[in-house]
């Protein structure tokens, strides 16, 4: 399978804002950069305004699993940023503008509601007025003929009542990113791992387990598979060969951190029986030499060696 194709070199970083430790993506030109240009499929996490308990359509913001925004920066194609250190406080009068700026807009809105409820209003006092004017025409030619008069009309339907700024609503659009000079991400960026974790923004890798993680994380990008959680299918990664909007995936990953790490035979059996009944691969990930850590807090020369555990016959 072919690695992931290499970032373009005047390709700016993505910028990963950390919030309580958790990676996001907030624009979809970077969700869709990560995708298509860096192999990582975050997850989208942005519930619609009015449907908060909506589980489909999700949009803005993607999270970012920890190993994904640690191969990122890793790759230096990812910056992390301190997102809520980035937020200065307003002065006084930037808050003055700010809810100026927020009164006019209420504003231009209730008048465009009221310019076209006026509007309707006028269109339909015309109709009724016109369609009046016919019915008075009609019954004089009925009379002058000797005729009898027509049935009683269906009165027409009242023009729209005019409108009290208190009764117009209005909208109010929230951007992905704030822009100002109150917002400035710039001091609190760190484009290495290392540098995160001494202003204490990250601490992923922090132990053997986090660092086999990431190990295999990274060797199985660098092998050009999509990963992402998968304790869905009990595993630690699911491993998709291509973007998981295309593909379904070919192997539930479970990592273990050392080549000495116990496999009790009853879980070795139920792993392989999950694995076949989901139609997957189960592939054991041994990571061999993740107890030293580097500055970034990585493992120094991890080896990862793979192991794929099937049941034949079973449909697979």
């Amino acid at each position: 399978m072919p690695p992931p194709p290499p970032a373009p070199t005047d390709a700016a970083p993505l910028p990963l804002h950390v919030v309580a430790r958790q990676a996001f993506l907030w624009t979809p030109a970077d969700i869709a950069a990560a995708r298509a240009a860096h192999h990582i499929a975050p997850m989208l996490q942005g519930t619609l305004p009015m449907l908060a308990q909506q589980n489909l359509f999700c949009g803005p913001p993607a999270g970012l699993m920890h190993e994904e925004a640690v191969c990122l920066v890793g790759r230096r194609a990812a910056v992390l940023i301190a997102s809520p250190e980035s937020h200065d406080a307003p002065s006084t009068s930037q808050a003055a503008a700010y809810h100026e700026a927020r009164r006019a807009d209420i504003a231009a809105q209730r008048a465009a509601t009221r310019a076209s409820s006026s509007a309707a209003r006028s269109k339909q006092l015309t109709s009724t007025r016109a369609a009046q004017e016919k019915r008075e025409a009609r019954a004089a030619r009925r009379a002058a003929a000797g005729e009898a008069p027509e049935e009683e009309a269906r009165p027409a339907s009242p023009a729209p009542p005019q409108l009290d700024d208190e009764e117009i609503s209005y909208s109010h659009l929230t951007p992905a990113l704030p822009d100002g000079d109150w917002y400035a991400p710039e001091p609190h960026t760190y484009t290495t791992l290392a540098a995160a974790r001494k202003a204490g923004v990250w601490t992923f890798p922090a132990d053997l387990r986090e660092r086999a993680r990431s190990a295999v994380f990274e060797e199985m990008h660098r092998r050009g598979y999509f990963l992402n959680c998968g304790l869905r299918f009990g595993g630690d990664f699911n491993a998709y060969p291509g973007d998981p909007l295309r593909y379904h995936s070919h192997f539930t990953v479970q990592v273990l951190a050392t080549p000495t790490t116990p496999l009790p035979a009853q879980q070795l059996v139920a792993s392989g029986r999950l694995g076949t009944a989901v139609k997957k691969a189960h592939l054991l990930a041994v990571v061999d030499g993740a107890e030293e850590a580097d500055e970034e807090g990585k493992a120094k020369s991890p080896q990862v060696t793979f192991w794929s555990l099937t049941w034949a016959g079973f449909g697979t």
